[in-house]
């Protein structure tokens, strides 16, 4: 199935239609700043902050430079650029974006010389995740509520170690599996999650894949989507509970199958 932009860049009125849904949608969020319209906005354009992040990426001089970094940094700038943006400039939006999705990529990669610097960009989305989990816990939690976090805790661990690495999208390939065996699981794991991952209520949905594939932390992605620290968190643990519930029967089928 082609999607819309291969229809528009094959058919003229298909490209017209898009160019005027785009204005449309800039129109209308310049004049109400509604929260959805921006997240319609980012997400619209994720894709080329993607483009330009790999251009970047396979462009680097620091050989240990990892992409997440790249994406991480293409994805701020982009949400910068929606935020800044005015259509009565006449300019187009995907050069507007382009100038500050490159600069916030430049300017903050520069700053990662070291091995070290770069690890502490996933150690500081580890840090938020584990915070997130834990957030809004008290001390006299009775011992169900203490195994249901727990369980909470193993299942954002392991979804992290799952994707991390990947990029926007979980890759098909797994280039660190240890053999052939172990990478083919991997591979239909990812697979499975995935799917899981789209069955999810959108708002958790977003959350996860803001998360766990664009590698945003917490605070930016209650910006994106217009919703506190606090709310992002509790977002987050209610799609983990889902996710553990719907593959757990996704794995009762596979048994019964």
């Amino acid at each position: 199935m082609m999607t819309a932009r291969v229809r528009a860049e094959i058919d003229p009125a298909a490209a017209e239609a898009a160019a005027a849904e785009e204005r449309a949608l800039w129109a209308e969020f310049v004049r109400s700043r509604d929260g959805d319209l921006r997240t319609r906005l980012i997400e619209r354009h994720l894709p080329l902050a993607r483009i330009l992040a790999a251009k970047l990426f396979s462009r680097r001089r620091v050989q240990e430079t990892e992409f997440d970094d790249y994406l991480h940094y293409a994805a701020l700038g982009l949400i910068e650029a929606v935020d800044k943006f005015d259509p009565s400039h006449n300019v187009l939006f995907r050069t507007f974006a382009a100038h500050r999705i490159q600069g916030s990529v430049l300017n903050n990669v520069e700053r990662l010389s070291e091995r070290d610097e770069q690890l502490a960009l996933k150690s500081r989305l580890r840090k938020q995740r584990l915070e997130s989990l834990t957030e809004g816990r008290k001390p006299g939690d009775k011992t169900s509520e203490l195994f249901e976090h727990m369980a909470e805790v193993a299942v954002g661990l392991a979804l992290g170690y799952m994707l991390e690495g990947s990029g926007m999208y979980v890759s098909a390939e797994d280039s660190h599996a240890e053999d052939v065996y172990s990478g083919h699981e991997m591979k239909q794991l990812r697979e499975t999650v995935n799917a899981i991952i789209e069955l999810l209520p959108e708002r958790e949905r977003n959350v996860i894949k803001y998360h766990y594939y664009h590698g945003l932390g917490v605070t930016e992605i209650g910006d994106i989507l217009g919703l506190t620290k606090g709310r992002i968190s509790q977002i987050h643990r209610e799609a983990l509970r889902n996710l553990r519930d719907l593959y757990a029967s996704a794995a009762k089928l596979n048994v019964q199958l």
